[in-house]
């Protein structure tokens, strides 16, 4: 991807409402310490030197304050790039879905609402409170052509299945989005998807198989995430997730076609 206008949108939700705490496991629910994740990963995307990123829009869905986090980009925006803080007043979430769904909608509202991104080629979405170092180089690989590019895992070992899309980070094209993703969350209760990560790769999967040519759910390489996951408090630069990823990155150069 050469020549086209990126948008980089963020999503964040700073203060889960009490609600969301009871349905749903999240150990990193301090506002405060989501606030410094959200204000580490703002900081690296604002000194991110890729010319490709036109501009940042950050989404938030809590009533938290964002002043620290525009106090942070009028100080901290070394590219100059240009910077959307929007508010989302989130929906209620149906029973048997997850707070994906308040993510979901989130993404929609951006795609609705962002001048920036109504003025793009290209959208990279990425979760607020992360950075990807190797963002730069998945542009180099990404086709303008292509319609969406996202990670996945599939495959089925005896009992063992994964069926999902990594929603973490994934390039979309506006047109497609607007055309096919956008209102997805209204799909999660009826179809039995009540995963973001599922119900994506349920609407993907056999648009990649008709269209391989622009659809694409498999990265060549590793795009590995930098931060805390909220779920289980889990360290991404922990010896652990390191280990695991080294056998996904071996495993995409000597085995392709396992999509573990």
């Amino acid at each position: 991807m050469k020549s086209k206008k990126c948008v980089l949108l963020l999503t964040a939700c700073i203060a889960p409402t009490a609600a969301t705490l009871q349905k749903h496991v999240l150990q990193r629910s301090d506002p405060l310490v989501r606030l410094h994740d959200y204000k580490t990963a703002l900081q690296y995307w604002l000194n991110y030197p890729d010319d490709r990123i036109t501009g940042i829009v950050f989404i938030e869905n809590s009533h938290f304050s964002l002043a620290e986090l525009q106090q942070l980009a009028a100080d901290s925006n070394s590219q100059q790039r240009s910077i959307e803080f929007l508010k989302c007043q989130p929906e209620e979430v149906p029973d048997g879905v997850h707070y994906g769904y308040s993510e979901l909608q989130m993404i929609d509202e951006a795609f609705d609402r962002s001048l920036l991104i109504q003025d793009s080629d290209h959208v990279i979405k990425v979760t607020g409170r992360l950075y990807f170092p190797a963002l730069s180089k998945l542009l180099d690989w990404v086709s303008e052509e292509y319609a969406v590019v996202t990670d996945c895992r599939d495959f089925k070992f005896g009992k063992l299945e994964k069926h999902y899309v990594l929603t973490t980070i994934f390039v979309v094209q506006r047109r497609f989005y607007m055309d096919v993703l956008h209102s997805a969350k209204t799909r999660m209760a009826s179809s039995g998807n009540g995963l973001m990560e599922t119900l994506y790769f349920h609407i993907l999967k056999p648009l990649s198989l008709r269209h391989p040519e622009s659809v694409v759910l498999r990265f060549p390489f590793n795009v590995d995430p930098v931060g805390v996951g909220a779920h289980w408090n889990k360290d991404y630069l922990s010896f652990k997730s390191r280990s695991v990823s080294a056998i996904r990155a071996a495993c995409r150069l000597c085995i392709p076609s396992l999509w573990i």
